[in-house]
């Protein structure tokens, strides 16, 4: 799931299984998604930029991204747990 309101709707279902944000997407676009992941906990991070999401999904910039498999967001979950050492990545849920 792509974009804010993608992703605040797959958070609300139940169906998200880790919300990537961008550390650079507007305050009002993550107080919307953070709203939603406070009322059903989810995996989270906070991490690169906007362009960067975007362009690992094949897309234009985005603010959020929501993984549904549960593979997919364990493997990456994995990965991101070995980055937490960096300044650049923020994990929650």
């Amino acid at each position: 799931m792509v974009g804010t309101d993608a992703v605040r709707q797959a958070v609300r279902g139940g169906e998200a299984r880790l919300v990537l944000m961008a550390g650079d997407a507007s305050p009002v676009q993550l107080e919307k998604i953070e709203k939603a992941l406070s009322k059903r906990p989810t995996p989270w991070a906070s991490l690169s930029d906007r362009a960067t999401i975007g362009a690992a999904v094949g897309r234009a910039p985005v603010s959020a991204v929501a993984l549904t498999g549960a593979s997919l967001a364990g493997q990456i979950s994995a990965e991101l747990s070995d980055l937490v050492v960096s300044d650049s990545v923020a994990v929650g849920g």
